[in-house]
């Protein structure tokens, strides 16, 4: 998920362009031959003496936390603090208006994009630079630190509910569904994957990204799916096993320090009514099929707090935990989540590789010697990449699995490499939203791109909001920070392998140090693109 803002065309058109130009010139959609166009304003800074003392620091942290947490006796924190004790929140949750208002704000942001996006000037206007620049921002850091909360504000479920139950839930019983079971064949999050590696083609190839039509176009489809699975399958089909979201969401959510959880089982053992699972008379049911008092995972609880709200007992609430304890004491792996979090790696770095000049030099030369448009080198370059990655990974399991002369065993500690991802992830976002997130300041200015000017901002000049050398200091925090939670995990779940198959003490040694190699490198090549120029292609 890349937070670009602008098309990597001529960016004088944006400026100098008539206002009474039509709102959508769909030439700018072509591609152009030559991949130097498609590089817009590079964010670079030359390495100095901080910069290096910062890269060496880091480096001897990656090391010290391996051998820190490898020494460490393993301990599950069972710490907790319930959110209900903060005079409030509570109630607030258990208002039956609770849904609809958080909700209502995004719904209404989403409706300016699709308004903007269709109507407005194609390569400057509100609708592209808002959704990948500031919405995507945000969604990275809410599923950090707040889990699948990002789920229960979406503004496509807002619709979706709409359709199904009015502006505020109804009496139970009045649903407008046809209630399909969903396929049996198709109950996992298979769907979700391909639609992750589509919607990254298209937004990075096609670049939807850099034109608000694209965006808007995409959005509409989003939530007439959305709306269409609601109204015809059971449940929240599209949520639990189509949505890319929700499914990215799902894995981060297990690191996040939030977790919805009962307050006592002895209350759930001897409810008999169980309103969490049959909804209420202004509450639905778990939308995505759980039950709420068996919750032990975050993977699909989209933190809705419809349970919360059914309960007659008051006896779910939200906690938090220490992070990546979800990660660690993970007690299940099925394949499709196993692959959805390898392909989470693999995308999130393959982003990094779009943004820097080494990218453009890939694409030209197939360009040049292949007589490829620019599209069509994109891809080809994401397939080798992907199809290599995962050669390579499967390459690795299968030398440490061959080591340990046990199968299977190296994938189950694919969420290891989680925090690091996120870590990663997060500072990534954090160098876009500072570096360009005034930006945004002229388009809420004239979201249409017809030259309003509707709080007098016309003549603002944007500019970093903080000086890319302490941006640089603020990835390698979190880099680091990523890096420890990742050991820490990797300690944990070797552990727990290792002991469900009986394992020696030898096995136990081969799993983590293999596995903490693999996590350093991949630290490495964070540490790398943090140093790279950046395609930061910017409208202003």
């Amino acid at each position: 998920m890349k937070n670009n803002t602008a098309p990597p065309h001529d960016h004088s058109e944006m400026n100098h362009q008539s206002i009474d130009e039509a709102p959508h010139d769909h030439s700018e959609m072509n591609h152009q031959s030559s991949a130097e166009t498609h590089q817009g304003h590079i964010m670079s800074h030359s390495l100095g003496v901080n910069d290096y003392l910062g890269l060496s620091l880091v480096l001897v942290f990656f090391v010290l936390a391996g051998l820190f947490v490898r020494k460490r006796a393993s301990a599950k924190s069972s710490k907790r603090y319930d959110l209900f004790n903060i005079i409030g929140v509570e109630r607030a949750i258990k208002s039956r208006y609770f849904s609809f208002a958080i909700r209502v704000i995004p719904a209404l942001l989403f409706i300016l994009v699709i308004a903007t996006g269709l109507f407005g000037r194609t390569r400057a206007n509100f609708a592209a630079p808002f959704t990948w620049l500031f919405w995507w921002t945000l969604l990275v850091f809410f599923v950090a630190f707040g889990g699948k909360f990002f789920c229960a504000a979406c503004p496509w479920d807002f619709f979706a509910n709409l359709f199904q139950f009015g502006w505020v839930h109804r009496i139970q019983g009045k649903v407008q569904s046809l209630n399909i079971k969903w396929p049996r064949a198709l109950s996992n999050i298979y769907p979700a994957i391909v639609l992750f590696i589509v919607l990254t083609w298209l937004e990075l190839g096609a670049e939807v990204a850099y034109n608000s039509y694209l965006t808007a176009l995409l959005g509409l489809f989003v939530v007439g799916s959305t709306i269409v699975f609601a109204l015809v399958f059971k449940k929240r089909a599209f949520c639990r096993y189509v949505c890319p979201v929700g499914s990215i969401s799902g894995v981060y959510a297990q690191f996040s320090p939030l977790e919805l959880r009962t307050k006592s089982d002895d209350v759930c053992n001897s409810c008999t009514t169980k309103e969490c699972v049959t909804g209420g008379p202004y509450s639905t049911p778990c939308p995505t099929s759980l039950v709420p008092f068996k919750l032990k995972e975050d993977t699909y609880c989209t933190l809705c707090t419809e349970c919360v709200r059914s309960c007659n007992s008051n006896n779910l609430t939200l906690k938090l935990r220490p992070p990546a304890t979800g990660l660690a004491q993970v007690n299940r792996f099925r394949k499709d989540e196993t692959l959805m979090a390898f392909v989470i790696v693999v995308l999130t770095y393959f982003h990094g590789i779009t943004m820097i000049p080494l990218w453009f030099k890939w694409t030209g030369f197939l360009e040049g010697y292949m007589g490829l448009n620019y599209f069509s080198a994109f891809t080809l370059l994401m397939i080798l990449i992907l199809t290599l990655a995962f050669a390579l990974y499967k390459g690795f399991c299968a030398f440490v699995d061959g080591r340990l002369k046990s199968p299977n065993i190296s994938a189950k500690l694919i969420y290891a490499f989680i925090p690091l991802i996120l870590g990663y992830h997060v500072g990534h976002n954090t160098m876009h939203f500072l570096g360009e997130g005034s930006n945004l300041v002229p388009l809420i200015n004239d979201p249409f791109g017809y030259g309003w000017d509707l709080f007098g901002l016309k003549g603002f000049e944007p500019a970093p909001l903080l000086a890319h050398s302490a941006v640089r200091w603020i990835q390698l925090f979190m880099i680091s920070l990523g890096f420890y939670y990742s050991v820490k995990v990797l300690k944990e779940r070797t552990g727990a392998v290792i002991q469900n198959i009986n394992g020696t003490l030898g096995q136990t040694r081969i799993l983590f140090t293999t596995h903490y190699v693999l996590l350093f490198l991949i630290g490495m090549l964070s540490l790398w693109f943090v140093i790279q120029p950046m395609v930061m292609r910017s409208s202003y």
